[in-house]
Parts: C-alpha cells; structure tokens; sequence
C-alpha cells in the first residue's frame, strides 16, 4: 500500500512555526488514514464480490444435485395407520 504525504506535509519549511508543523503532520496522518481506508473498503468491496460468486456457484450445484435425486417415495406404517 502506498500513499503520499500530501501538500501540507510538503510545504513545510524551516520557517513554519511548531503548530504550522503540527497542522501538518496531522494532515498528513490524515491523508494516511484515508488511504488505508480506501484500501481495505476496496479489498472488502472485492471479498464481497468473491463470496456472491462462490454463492451462486454453490447455488447452481446444489440445484443440480437436487434434481438427481429420486423422487421421494411415502411408506405406509400399518401400526400406526400413517406415514413415516
């Protein structure tokens, strides 16, 4: 994963003052953090994907192996004067 610091980071100069300095680097801790955000919504978005298409790819093979199976036969239990 890779980023940039941004601007303000950048346009830092010796002459900034210490908060100038802070307010830069907390912009680019930031920019930082938005960028790892970014990237994991990015590589969730892509498991998401992946796991609909595992899904229906599961889906379809279990639709067919039910329509191998034989039709269900009803035994009649005489005792009981009913179905098992």
């Amino acid at each position: 994963m890779t980023y940039s610091l941004g601007i303000a980071a950048r346009g830092v100069t010796r002459e900034a003052t210490p908060r100038d300095r802070e307010v830069a680097l907390r912009h680019a801790r930031l920019e930082a953090e938005i960028a790892a955000s970014l990237q994991v919504n990015a590589d969730l978005c892509q498991q998401l994907l992946e796991t609909r298409l595992d899904r229906e790819r599961w889906r379809r093979q279990a639709q067919q192996l039910v329509a191998t199976l034989p039709a269900p036969v009803a035994e009649f239990n005489g005792a009981n004067d009913g179905l098992v």
